[in-house]
């Protein structure tokens, strides 16, 4: 096409060769494969010679995308950085609560009011209690040691995808166990307590990392025995929102069941189809909910 910088005569006027994506300098060194004159600028080093940056570009395009050993797509952004930018965000947040209490409360999930605000299914598990920093330096040490490990299993896209959808699992688990108010029995129940914490995402990602091992023909009783202790601690220590690390560990094992299928039958399509009948199943089971149990508070007399 006139006009192209591709396309412009290499030697115009018979004069010295120039660059085409830069006329004004002349180059006598040209691409190894297209054979255009590369100003220095535009030359990178090759196995032979040099190539220009057009046609690095065009080789880089036609490679195969880089798969992970479960068939996640590596999107060559560092080791472990949907780990690292989850950790970042939650900590960045929970500094924005000891500064801002409202956002606790506008985020933290709360069954008698999410299905009005819905954001809360997953805004919980960004933020973390602001009394003091033990809650948050657990969750986040356990999503370091367990989060690295299946990002790089995963790929970035799916590890997401796990840690997000597996914190929607922990808030639908709390709202299915939840008690609603009895107002003959002057009975509050749960339903209007708040809860926050990436713990439910996290137990969804050590259930997950157990299917994953067990598909990889690997030792899972490491894993059993730390399942084992944060469950206990769930159950023995007050205000730990154990219904959320439930929900959250069946929704991980669901989705990491789907990843191991997927690659091990070699249809990386598969692992999104389940990821997606997971999120509408688990959207299902909060509707149901929620008609279930109604307005609570319809009994009662203004």
């Amino acid at each position: 096409m006139p006009g192209d910088p591709e396309h412009r005569p290499s030697t115009p006027g018979g004069g010295a060769p120039v660059c085409p994506r830069h006329p004004d300098r002349p180059s006598y060194i040209r691409c190894q494969r297209c054979e255009r004159p590369a100003c220095p600028a535009c030359q990178q080093p090759a196995a032979v010679g040099v190539q220009c940056v057009d046609c690095v570009r065009a080789a880089r395009r036609a490679m195969p995308a880089r798969r992970t050993s479960l068939g996640g797509r590596e999107l060559g952004w560092g080791d472990m950085p949907v780990t690292y930018g989850l950790i970042g965000l939650c900590v960045a947040l929970w500094l924005v609560q000891l500064a801002l209490p409202q956002l606790t409360q506008w985020g933290a999930f709360v069954p008698g009011l999410a299905d009005a605000e819905p954001w809360r299914f997953v805004s919980s598990a960004f933020l973390h209690d602001p009394s003091g920093p033990t809650h948050l330096l657990f969750n986040m040490v356990a999503l370091w040691s367990v989060g690295g490990y299946l990002e790089r299993l995963l790929g970035p896209a799916r590890y997401l995808a796990l840690y997000l959808v597996s914190g929607l699992g922990g808030s639908v688990g709390s709202l299915l166990l939840a008690t609603p108010p009895d107002v003959a029995a002057r009975s509050w129940g749960d339903w209007y307590s708040g809860s926050v914490g990436a713990s439910g995402a996290v137990f969804g990602l050590f259930l997950a990392l157990l299917v994953v091992d067990h598909a990889r023909g690997r030792s899972t009783t490491p894993m059993l025995v730390l399942i084992g202790i944060n469950a206990v601690i769930g159950f023995v220590y007050p205000n730990i929102e154990w219904e959320a690390h439930l929900g959250g560990a069946l929704t991980g094992a669901v989705l990491a069941w789907g990843m191991a299928r997927a690659a091990r039958t070699r249809t990386p399509a598969l692992a999104w189809w389940v990821v997606a009948g997971t999120v509408v199943v688990l959207v299902a089971l909060a509707l149901a909910r929620y008609a279930m149990v109604g307005d609570p508070l319809a009994g009662l007399v203004p």
